[in-house]
């Protein structure tokens, strides 16, 4: 066996210039893959893969990773995360109905507040009139005020009164009170005295009334020449029971009083006119004309004693303007003039109604 090497085909070069076609080549000798050069597998040279054509290049061959099985969350943490997530999401509501909602709520309605300031404004000058709490006030210790027109101011001054109660309440619940601080300002100064004074004023209007009561009936009862004749106890604690029986204890110990030294002096001055009528209906020659004239001169004297004590007791009659002892609250000091405090509290309301009206109309 021929242990040579497979020699090369001849190139071109040892080709014969003959034109003469190149010899079959050997198939007779053995082929010997020992004897081949070796053989390299090789890929093809690939791509370079981009994202969307983009960016940096991606490997070239995806590896698959293992599948590893997600751990259970606990029902805890899972409980948790559902509450956070609820309430946020209640919140994140909360807050935009806020921004909707606030603007309007805290809004001043100055409108509002005028139109019920108004009405409470109209109420305040009825109880000033002299028709109402006016002319109690005025007219308190005027005998000549009847009685009956009196009882009609008394009347009017506490409906107004209740009218007035009424209205403050509305008022009070204004946002124009609740969240304008210069309206607020002069509010509080105004319910102070309000909460003071106002109840102390509706216990004066019933103190007053009686007193009046009391006045003008011993008026409207003396007024005759004879009145004196037909008097009797009964007569007068009738014509003091409006003290006696007042819930005012300063009006009602003044009556019990009056009632004991009014009749001693009535029933005195009775005594002595009685006397003095017997002593002159005699004639000169009554030989009992020297005793008549000694007991109508007793009878005198019992008299200007006992009328000089009524003098002294009614000098001290309660000082019907001294609303301190009265009601026990100094109703004429300016931080208990209620009335006038609400003045200043109008004023300022309508300050600012106007105020907002010039803003609304420039589109402020």
């Amino acid at each position: 066996m021929n242990n040579n090497p497979i020699q090369p085909n001849p190139g071109p070069e040892n080709q014969s210039n003959s034109g003469n076609m190149s010899p079959e080549p050997d198939y007779s000798q053995n082929y010997n893959p020992a004897n081949q050069p070796p053989i390299v597998n090789q890929m093809p040279p690939q791509p370079q893969q981009t994202v969307s054509g983009y960016g940096t290049p991606q490997p070239n061959q995806y590896q698959p990773q293992p599948v590893v099985p997600k751990k259970p969350m606990d029902p805890k943490t899972k409980k948790l995360i559902i509450i956070i997530c609820s309430v946020g999401g209640g919140l994140l509501i909360l807050g935009l109905v806020a921004l909707i909602i606030l603007p309007i709520i805290l809004r001043v309605d100055y409108e509002k507040t005028y139109d019920l300031g108004s009405i409470t404004n109209d109420i305040r000058y009825d109880m000033q009139g002299s028709d109402s709490c006016g002319g109690v006030i005025s007219y308190v210790s005027s005998s000549y005020q009847s009685k009956s027109s009196y009882e009609k101011y008394v009347s009017k001054c506490k409906s107004s009164m209740e009218e007035f109660k009424k209205s403050i309440e509305d008022l009070s619940g204004s946002s124009g009170v609740q969240r304008d601080a210069d309206i607020k300002k002069e509010w509080d100064a105004f319910k102070t005295s309000y909460d003071s004074a106002f109840p102390a004023y509706g216990q004066l209007v019933d103190i007053y009334s009686d007193w009046h009561a009391f006045v003008a009936g011993w008026y409207e009862t003396t007024s005759g020449s004879d009145w004196w004749d037909t008097m009797n106890e009964t007569k007068v604690k009738n014509l003091t029971s409006s003290l006696t029986e007042s819930n005012n204890s300063a009006l009602k110990k003044y009556g019990d009083g009056y009632v004991s030294i009014r009749w001693k002096q009535i029933s005195a001055y009775q005594a002595y006119k009685k006397a003095y009528n017997a002593y002159y209906d005699a004639s000169y020659s009554d030989p009992n004309k020297t005793s008549l004239r000694n007991e109508m001169n007793a009878k005198s004297e019992a008299y200007s004693g006992i009328d000089q004590d009524y003098k002294d007791y009614i000098k001290d009659e309660p000082d019907i303007k001294d609303t301190k002892s009265l009601v026990g609250v100094d109703l004429d000091k300016s931080d208990q003039q209620f009335l006038t405090k609400f003045g200043n509290v109008y004023s300022q309301i309508y300050s600012k109604y106007l105020e907002q009206g010039f803003k609304d109309a420039v589109g402020l």
